[in-house]
């Protein structure tokens, strides 16, 4: 019931369409961007719990526990429809090491934007590594950003492997890939979060108390909030496939 919720609500914002139109719009100049040091009484708990609720993460490793280390997991879904133009996969992967769980989700709509002109031509990766000891924070990695840019210098940064590697770097590279170093106001929404620090860089919220509110894990502007109840459905839709067993081991090309 709650999967469906949330999704019920993503779909009301997409139905909108008011989002996806602004993504659209070139800007010259980067999103405001905040970073905040965690600790003490001022920790990182309240937002990643946002993120990833301790039910959802301990449901996360129970069906995760006995998959087998070294193998890459994959379940893909659809998205849209083909009357507008808007289908396209979700990938949502996982692989495990020794200590930790990772978890990948992949939706690419740059072509999506080039068949339907209200849809943006986006990409949307998360990342978001679970150690397997309960009671321990997960480091989350959500980033959004128009394709444009990157499909005229390199298209097959686009590709679905390449798209891959890009989202297993967000986590240790602050969300940042190299080809977004030099083109930064192509970022929509980019989060990078652990115990130690937070990173939020978002197009629509033109206010420093409004990045600061979110690292702290309170109700924050429309457009953050979104990124939550979206972020929690991913979670969601993981935690569904994984009981379905729906994932299946892959090989990525190198």
């Amino acid at each position: 019931m709650m999967l469906e919720s949330s999704f019920g609500k993503i779909r009301q914002i997409r139905q909108s369409g008011i989002a996806d139109v602004k993504d659209n719009i070139e800007t010259a100049a980067p999103p405001r961007e905040l970073e905040l040091t965690f600790d003490g009484e001022n920790g990182a708990g309240p937002v990643l719990d946002r993120l990833c609720p301790e039910k959802l993460g301990e449901a996360l490793r129970a069906l995760t526990e006995e998959l087998p280390q070294g193998i890459t997991y994959r379940a893909r879904t659809s998205a849209g429809r083909s009357e507008s133009g808007t289908k396209h996969v979700h990938d949502f992967v996982i692989e495990k090491s020794e200590s930790t769980t990772s978890l990948y989700f992949l939706d690419p709509e740059h072509y999506v934007g080039k068949q339907n002109l209200l849809r943006p031509s986006i990409a949307n990766l998360m990342s978001m590594e679970l150690s397997q000891q309960t009671g321990t924070l997960p480091k989350v990695a959500i980033l959004r950003f128009r394709t444009q840019l990157l499909a005229a210098s390199d298209r097959t940064a686009l590709k679905m492997d390449e798209q891959l590697n890009i989202a297993r770097g967000l986590v240790s590279n602050d969300a940042l890939p190299e080809f977004l170093k030099n083109t930064p106001q192509e970022i929509v929404f980019r989060t990078v979060i652990n115990e130690d620090k937070g990173i939020v860089q978002s197009r629509y919220v033109d206010n420093e108390w409004g990045l600061e509110l979110f690292l702290k894990g309170a109700s924050s502007a429309p457009s953050l909030e979104g990124r939550v109840v979206s972020q929690q459905a991913i979670l969601q839709r993981f935690v569904r496939l994984l009981e379905e067993k729906k994932f299946e081991p892959i090989k990525i090309r190198e």
